[in-house]
Order: C-alpha cells, then structure tokens, then sequence
C-alpha cells in the first residue's frame, strides 16, 4: 500500500487505518478528524487495525458454512476466530478478532468509506465500553466546564440544531453532534464527527469544507468538516448539567418541562442502555459464546452506572421542538442561559490521565 497509514486515538484507543487509495483515506480523516494523530513508526499498541483495499471483492474467500447473521446490508459467516461480511457481492469484510484486523474489498470508494467508518465507530464504542466510556445517541454541548445533552430520535433535528447553534453568536461549544461519551461519574466526553445533513447545506458555509457521501442503505448525505467551525468544538470532558429528552412537535417554538422519572430512564434506556439510537456497524460479530453473553451482561450493568450517574448530576427536562429550527436554536440558548449552564461555583474535578484524550 503505497499510501501512508492514519492514526486516530480515541480517548486511549488506538486505530490504525491502511489503504491503497488516497481518496478513502482523504474521507476517513475528515470523519475522524478530531482524533487524527502523528504517523506513528508501525502498529504497535494499536487496538485495532483497518486495511481498506480498492479491489473487487473476492467470493472465493467466503467459507463453505450456513450464514450466521442477517442484515439489509450483509450476509454474515463465522467461525472461532473471524467473521466475513458479505455485501451482496459488491463488498467484503473479514474480521480477524484474534489478530484484531479487518479487511474490507470493493471497488467503490463510498461504500469502502462506509464500511470503515462504521467498523470505527463499532469497535471504538465496544473497546471503550471495557474502560466505562459509554455512548449516548444524542447532541451533548458546553459552556464553561458543563454540559447539556439533547437525546432525540434519529430524524428529529440534531443536525439541523446543533448547525444553528454552531452559526450562532453564543458561547457554547459542541462535545458531539450525535454520540458523545458517559462515564460513570456523570462527566461527558467530547467525540464531535464531521456533521452529516440532508438536502441543502446552510448558508454561509464555505463548500471547501462540504464533500457527499453516498450511502448503502439511505438517501446521500453531504458532510460538513469540523474546520468549517473553527474554535467551537470542546476538546474536554465536560460534568453533565443538564439533560433534555427532545421530541419535535408541531406547534412552533420549544416549550419545556421537568420530566418524571418514569419517562427519564424509559428515554434513557432508549437512547444509552438498551440501544443508542444508531447503527452499531459490527456489534454482531460477537459470538454466541458464554463468555461473550457475560461480557455483555457486565456492559450493561455498567451502562445502568453511567445512567444512573446522569440522573444524579443532571436535571432533566421533557423538551418540544416546533418546527423552525432558528427559532428552536435562539429559544434554547436563552433557556441554557436562565438554566445557568456553565455558571459553575466551582471548576469540575480534574479527571485521571487515563480518561483524558492521548
């Protein structure tokens, strides 16, 4: 492979990514850009690896064996040691768990992009899931050392939000546009991903820092660097403050109110513990085993932790979403600032080294 390999870290979790084709390469950085790091001499204490490779995909690999699972996307096959993940004969994916490598084929440089981005996203969570990072589908934002977090349905306005309140003249600062990071003390970790939309980009956004990506299964998106928004991305953890459990409503304007204890953890559980409310590109390449439901088991208890200490650093409001965006955006920063989110009386506790971003 000719092309230099990238190196992301992701709080502590090292991945390192190898194509032959500079345009994947050029795309999966611009993904993961917040967590790009300096080529390093070879791939020892990476996590895990990705080599992508721009070639027709190989059914010859494929093991004589009865599919293990089913998507709308792939067929998959396993064994002790690795899965195959086919695509319907445009793509293949083998996943080596042992050498913690996978391999991905195709001659199409968008699916390929897909395909690694969400094995990065994947593999990440579930590594640092094992460290008590757990994720959270939801827009988390900061102002001085606090945090909100916005859980919101796919397809409710995220996107749409967290870009009104990037283009605003307030002070707050995005952690991440749809899947920041809980630990166990209700602190949120940042993990902002280039923003995805639908249709139109907004005005006023510079189309260097707009590229498009057709996807397998959903309409393309076109994805909006993190350098069209320079300065305005929290690169610290942040102590959870506020929590809003959103729904769009038909009604225009936001209208909010506190939010009982039943709904908050039938949101949470929605949204954090059960499922997080996005595509966990390779959580089936778990196995069967016992070890492995144990393991899931011990996630979960831990996903109950982190939840639970969200339920006792933040207050939790029912949130209305009416259907202009600008409006939502200037009515949440006004909200944000009666609520006194970032008016702290005292600076969060420092976090170990370990949790911090290497």
């Amino acid at each position: 492979m000719s092309c230099r390999p990238s190196i992301f870290n992701f709080h502590g979790v090292r991945v390192r990514v190898q194509t032959d084709d500079a345009e994947v390469r050029a795309r999966i950085e611009n993904d993961f850009a917040f967590f790009v790091r300096e080529e390093l001499p070879n791939s020892e204490g990476m996590d895990f690896e990705i080599r992508a490779l721009r070639l027709a995909p190989d059914a010859s690999r494929l093991p004589d064996g009865r599919a293990s699972v089913y998507t709308p996307r792939n067929i998959c096959y396993s064994d002790s040691s690795r899965t195959w993940m086919d695509y319907f004969g445009k793509a293949l994916a083998v996943y080596d768990r042992r050498a913690g490598v996978v391999e991905a084929t195709t001659t199409d440089a968008h699916l390929l992009t897909e395909i690694v981005y969400l094995t990065i996203l994947s593999r990440v969570s579930e590594l640092l899931e094992e460290r008590g990072l757990h994720r959270v589908h939801a827009l988390a934002i900061e102002r001085n050392g606090e945090a909100a977090l916005f859980l919101m349905p796919s397809g409710c306005g995220k996107s749409t939000l967290a870009l009104q309140l990037l283009q605003s003249e307030s002070d707050l600062r995005i952690l991440a546009e749809d899947s920041p990071f809980v630990d166990a003390q209700g602190r949120v970790h940042p993990f902002p991903l280039r923003i995805g939309v639908l249709g139109d980009v907004p005005r006023g956004i510079d189309p260097k820092h707009v590229t498009e990506q057709r996807r397998m299964e959903f309409a393309p998106k076109r994805l909006i660097s993190l350098d069209a928004f320079p300065g305005r991305f929290a690169a610290e953890p942040a102590r959870a403050r506020l929590v809003f459990l959103g729904h769009r409503h038909t009604r225009p304007g936001c209208r909010f109110q506190p939010a009982t204890t039943r709904t908050t953890w039938k949101e949470l559980a929605r949204h954090m513990i059960i499922g997080v409310g996005l595509y966990q590109g390779v959580e089936f390449l778990l196995s069967s085993s016992l070890r492995d439901l144990v393991q899931m088991r011990r996630r979960m208890v831990s996903r109950v932790r982190a939840a639970h200490a969200l339920t006792r650093a933040a207050d939790i409001f029912e949130l209305d979403l009416g259907p202009g965006p600008e409006a939502n955006a200037r009515s949440i920063v006004h909200e944000l600032r009666a609520l006194e989110l970032g008016c702290l009386s005292q600076p969060p506790e420092p976090l170990e080294a370990a949790q911090k971003i290497a």
